[in-house]
């Protein structure tokens, strides 16, 4: 059994008109399921309807902590941190709405690299670095109330006891981008999943 457990398939990312095509092309290859993971609410409502579309796809819906910035009407043009709390109430009121739909809460997590979160050690470092946590820390929560497992992205966040929050749910998979040995390594060792960029 094959099943890509950590997948952005959906637009922007692939063409509306080749999802049907990409998709019979995974299952011929022996892909059973895609848990696609959203970074955002528009994404979010879009994955669940082509979940409802396409039984391949396994939906998440999540804020991930990196946002893209729509410029010149070119989707993903650019990034930025999540800049506020207050971005993450209307997709835990999506994943309320949704939970008996979804297969987990995700892409959520922390992204400390330098080029998210600004210079270290300066005062919007720190502030972006605390609101990601409390964003993360929001999503685990209604994680844990609805029962759902979370697929969680970390990266240049090894050191921040966060990531490791993740061991407290019922299931999950932890994305490492970078080399979060430290996290990897506990989180094994608790029998959690773990996806490798």
């Amino acid at each position: 059994m094959i099943i890509d457990c950590h997948c952005h398939f959906y637009p922007p990312q692939f063409s509306r008109a080749d999802i049907p095509g990409l998709a019979a092309a995974a299952r011929h290859a022996g892909v059973q399921a895609v848990v696609t993971v959203p970074e955002g609410l528009q994404d979010c409502e879009a994955v669940l309807q082509l979940a409802r579309e396409e039984p391949l796809v396994q939906p998440c819906a999540g804020l991930h902590p990196v946002q893209p910035i729509h410029a010149d009407g070119e989707p993903y043009s650019s990034c930025r941190s999540v800049q506020d709390v207050a971005e993450v109430a209307p997709v835990l009121d999506f994943i309320r709405r949704h939970a008996a739909e979804l297969v987990a809460v995700g892409e959520v997590g922390l992204d400390f690299s330098p080029h998210m979160i600004g210079k270290a050690h300066s005062e919007d470092e720190q502030r972006l670095r605390e609101v990601q946590q409390e964003v993360f820390k929001q999503q685990i929560r209604l994680a844990n109330e609805l029962g759902l497992p979370v697929n969680v992205h970390s990266r240049s966040a090894g050191e921040s006891p966060q990531p490791v929050s993740v061991l407290n749910v019922t299931g999950g998979l932890l994305n490492i981008c970078s080399a979060a040995r430290a996290s990897g390594h506990r989180a094994a060792d608790l029998g959690k999943k773990l996806s490798l960029h």
